[in-house]
């Protein structure tokens, strides 16, 4: 008889857990009236909602690169729908929120921060692939071959 337990598929999107846990951070601070102004200048909200979001999407990106190795724009891709679609989610939840509203602008910084993060994150991963390390060596039969 097969076995039916659900370790193989918890296992395979376990990488992502880290993003889930964050999201549920972002959604608890989100679900408060009011929350403490950490700074306080011109559009200084819109800078933490990049923030914030940047570091949703540098755990998307990092927990859906562990499974598409292979295909790293799948990755980014799949990093930046999702980040999205939570974004728009928290928007959507703050509106049922006492004292709070939902903006299309805070959408716009959610973005511009997942994206900072996705791409800054694919630069280095990109750039660590190329940069071999240092327990590499050349083979001696071949000093002018490249590193491997």
């Amino acid at each position: 008889m097969p076995d039916m337990s659900l370790r193989p598929p918890l296992r395979r999107w376990s990488p992502l857990v880290p993003a889930v846990v964050y999201y549920a951070g972002i959604y608890l601070l989100s679900s408060r009236s009011r929350l403490p102004a950490v700074v306080s200048f011109r559009f200084s909200d819109k800078l933490i909602h990049a923030l914030t979001f940047a570091g949703l999407g540098a755990l998307l990106f990092w927990g859906f690169g562990r499974f598409l190795a292979e295909r790293p724009k799948a990755a980014a891709l799949a990093a930046i729908l999702a980040g999205t679609v939570g974004a728009v989610l928290d928007e959507v939840h703050q509106m049922f929120v006492p004292l709070r509203n939902a903006d299309v602008w805070d959408v716009a910084a959610d973005l511009i921060g997942i994206l900072a993060a996705v791409g800054a994150a694919a630069y280095l991963r990109r750039r660590r692939e190329r940069i071999p390390s240092a327990g590499r060596t050349r083979r001696v039969s071949d000093p002018g071959a490249p590193d491997r």
